[in-house]
């Protein structure tokens, strides 16, 4: 024996009036809709006020323009105002540009003075190595002369690429890891030559 369900009804019944419901389930609805007379009632009401909503206007049109009474309300704006306050904005950036001086270039600091002492030092100190040691086989000291120009070169690529974007804390690193590499370079090579 089966028991009527209204709750199974109800919760179906927007889908069956949509035709959602699969055929099993449009069976058991029509099955139940005849056993129960709310559960009837209820799709009948449904399907009135449905079609009642599909017989609505989608549209409504006023009897009359409303725009010409829209518009006399609205305050209205002194036409020059506009104008003014642009002007007043150009000339204030134009003008201000032309009082204020472009900033003067940060000073090196502490450090980049400290650290480009150091790198002095270490070329210097290579070069009087380099110039003490005229045994030095000719192809050696040529790879260390390429060697360093790479490394220079790097440096130099470096350094315009900071011309273009200063701020690159990226840049920056690169540009102190190759310093920091050449002095390496120069101070391993003046002590190798000292004490060779």
């Amino acid at each position: 024996m089966n028991v009527h369900d209204c709750s199974w009804v109800e919760e179906r019944l927007d889908a069956w009036l949509d035709d959602e419901l699969d055929e099993v389930e449009r069976g058991r609805m029509e099955m139940e809709a005849g056993r129960c007379d709310w559960c009837a009632k209820d799709l009948e009401a449904n399907r009135k006020l449905r079609a009642a909503l599909r017989g609505l206007p989608t549209e409504i049109q006023p009897t009359r323009d409303l725009w010409p009474a829209i518009d006399r309300q609205r305050p209205r704006l002194r036409t020059w105002i506009p104008l003014a306050a642009a002007a007043a904005l150009a000339i204030s950036l134009v003008g201000g540009r032309a009082l204020i001086p472009p900033p003067a270039p940060p000073a090196p600091a502490p450090a980049e003075d400290a650290w480009r002492t150091e790198l002095e030092t270490a070329n210097a100190s290579f070069r009087e190595a380099l110039d003490a040691s005229p045994e030095l086989d000719p192809q050696v000291r040529a790879v260390i002369e390429k060697n360093l120009a790479d490394i220079d070169r790097a440096i130099a690529e470096i350094e315009q690429a900071l011309e273009k974007n200063p701020s690159s804390a990226m840049l920056q690193k690169a540009l102190v890891a190759m310093e920091q590499q050449r002095i390496d370079v120069l101070r391993t090579l003046t002590l190798s030559s000292k004490a060779g």
